[in-house]
């Protein structure tokens, strides 16, 4: 079925210019809960694209024992300088005309999770991994059981926030399950570790060389997903991931579990639109 990208996009991404401070990025796309940014030069055109992985490999490290924050005065610099300077540029866009086709097919082959929609330069809204879910059609004779998913990654409840950066950023994923023991306490991503890491009180101490708010716990920054199982429908899963905080939702199949997020709901499409 023919259908153009208008009835899918997000009218309102955010938008900042590119001179804006990495932190200044960072706190709007948090608090909007958004995973990119469209970044405007001067003159307002669309410039590039700034994600929040960008976002956490500017501020986090290799070191000798592992995944690191920058030490507070490189910090401090990194916090304040224009956005720019880690944003992904020249922008891959797509016009209000594309069809739902278009974008699909851009967004696995490419390998990326968000494009500005742009009309004769100017920006008509954005359409990501998570706008499309509303596109899972109800005729997809597939179970949630059945979507092709990674193998969850999983850190422990009482490892240092700094150990699931590090694994989120190694392995590409954007959720991490949450384990005490052998039973699951939660999960956490990537977006949900840096609104608490990127919040004013942790900036603050961190700049002041304090490390607590890498050292806590992941417990700390960990919640409780959607679960399900086999009896759902892929629409059903998909509208749980649109209105999830996570991103992604918990499957139990057999005593075993898969966490299902909208990549991978993206991947279905691309097979059965």
């Amino acid at each position: 079925m023919f259908c153009l990208i208008r009835d899918f996009i997000d009218k309102k991404p955010v938008v900042m210019n590119w001179a804006d401070s990495l932190l200044a990025v960072s706190r709007e796309m948090l608090k909007r809960n958004r995973n990119h940014s469209i970044i405007v030069d001067d003159s307002g055109r669309a410039w590039g694209v700034v994600s929040i992985r960008d976002i956490a490999k500017a501020i986090f490290v290799e070191g000798e024992e592992g995944i690191e924050i920058l030490e507070s005065g490189r910090l401090g610099k990194i916090l304040e300088s224009p956005i720019k300077y880690y944003a992904s540029s020249p922008i891959i866009s797509l016009n209000i005309e594309s069809s739902l086709d278009d974008v699909i097919d851009l967004l696995v082959n490419k390998n990326i999770g968000f494009v500005p929609v742009i009309e004769n330069n100017e920006i008509m809204g954005a359409i990501d991994e998570r706008n499309l879910l509303k596109a899972i059609p109800e005729h997809i004779d597939l179970s949630p059981c059945e979507v092709p998913a990674p193998e969850p990654q999983s850190v422990d409840f009482d490892e240092e926030i700094l150990v699931a950066v590090g694994l989120m950023l190694s392995t590409g994923v954007k959720q991490l399950l949450v384990m005490k023991g052998e039973e699951i306490y939660g999960m956490t991503s990537l977006l949900k570790i840096l609104y608490y890491v990127l919040s004013e009180h942790s900036v603050d101490l961190l700049l002041k060389g304090s490390r607590k708010p890498v050292e806590e716990m992941v417990a700390y920054v960990s919640e409780n997903p959607w679960q399900i199982d086999c009896t759902y429908s892929l629409k059903e899963a998909a509208s749980l991931i649109y209105f999830e905080r996570l991103g992604a939702v918990l499957v139990r199949i057999n005593g075993s579990v898969k966490i299902i997020s909208d990549r991978d709901l993206l991947k279905v499409l691309l097979f059965n639109y």
